[in-house]
């Protein structure tokens, strides 16, 4: 992508951050989310918990906080602003700007003398010393934070652009997840892994009647995940609402839910638990209802190719929670290190 001379640096964060949603690397995303969010409260008043819950997603919870607790420690770095109350500047990058031009405008403009009479002129040049000395300090950072903003944008850019030059439309990091997910498949849920890949053969198809086929295949793989992890019963099981229930061969997404509570209901944070199963009961509702519309209606490339990235981040949601690396009861919060605090 071609740097417009005259782009704002927020602007250039926030088609970098497109770019970076595009290709599912989440890791950019946090970082660039980083910058045009306003953390002047402290680090911890951020949570985006859609880009974190992917991150351990994909990575799992201990690697997934390790990279977000790096690109935090990194965006403090870069915002070190010797002027402020606490050495550090945690506006939006669009906040930046917006304090930068007004530093600039408070320094007032030298060239502005030249319409003036020759002691008007002296003497606002005078006073614009006096001011500039105490403000250009903080020009100068700010104008520096700007720049380094700047600088990790095209670095990003450069490095994705380099993936792409040889193929690679997805980021290294959602390969990565993805690898995980096919071996875990391998080994847990062999069946629901070829649904997975049926499902990407029905795609690759480009025709409607595929994309029908590939939503019925989402549909299945997450029925053989639910075989794998929860065999139906025939013996009555007790829901978290005190009533008893068979989890036969069709309650699949209810069989899912009881591993979830099951695995997950050991830990303490009881309303979390509640927060995160909730959670996971409305995406598998939603994903269901998605899949199910391939049987009755024409279905289009969007859709089909949205049940399969569903599908797959919920296959991986539930893969985590089987090999205890799930980052789900994290709550979707951003990781801090210990030694900041803004």
């Amino acid at each position: 992508m071609a740097e417009r001379p005259d782009a704002s640096v927020s602007m250039l964060v926030r088609q970098a951050t497109r770019i970076a949603s595009l290709r599912h690397d989440y890791a950019a995303v946090f970082s660039l989310q980083l910058e045009t969010a306003d953390a002047s409260a402290g680090m911890r008043t951020i949570k985006d918990s859609s880009v974190a819950e992917k991150l351990r997603t994909l990575l799992g919870r201990e690697e997934a906080d390790r990279i977000m607790v790096e690109h935090v420690e990194r965006y403090i770095q870069n915002r070190s602003v010797a002027t402020t109350q606490n050495g550090v500047f945690g506006g939006s990058v669009d906040g930046v700007e917006q304090h930068l031009h007004k530093l600039k405008t408070a320094a007032g403009d030298p060239a502005a003398a030249q319409y003036m009479t020759q002691i008007d002129a002296y003497f606002y040049l005078e006073k614009l010393d006096k001011v500039g000395a105490q403000l250009l300090p903080q020009i100068t950072a700010f104008e520096n934070i700007l720049n380094r903003v700047r600088q990790k944008v095209h670095d990003y850019l450069v490095d994705a652009e380099s993936e792409l030059l040889i193929g690679q439309t997805e980021s290294s990091l959602f390969t990565r997840g993805e690898s995980y997910v096919v071996e875990r498949l391998q080994e847990v849920a062999p069946d629901s892994l070829e649904k997975y890949r049926a499902a990407e053969q029905r795609i690759s198809e480009g025709s409607a009647e595929g994309y029908a086929q590939a939503l019925t295949s989402c549909r299945r793989m997450i029925k053989s995940l639910a075989d794998a992890l929860y065999p139906p019963t025939n013996v009555p099981i007790k829901g978290t609402d005190g009533k008893e229930r068979i989890l036969g061969d069709d309650q699949f997404m209810n069989r899912l839910m009881q591993f979830a509570i099951d695995r997950l209901g050991k830990s303490t944070h009881v309303k979390l638990v509640e927060e995160t199963t909730n959670s996971l009961g409305n995406r598998l509702n939603k994903l269901n209802s998605l899949a199910s519309k391939g049987v009755h209606q024409e279905v289009t490339l969007i859709e089909a190719e949205s049940c399969l990235m569903w599908t797959f981040f919920l296959a991986a949601d539930f893969l985590r929670i089987e090999d205890g690396s799930s980052g789900l009861l994290s709550g979707g919060k951003v990781p801090t290190p210990q030694r900041q605090e803004m």
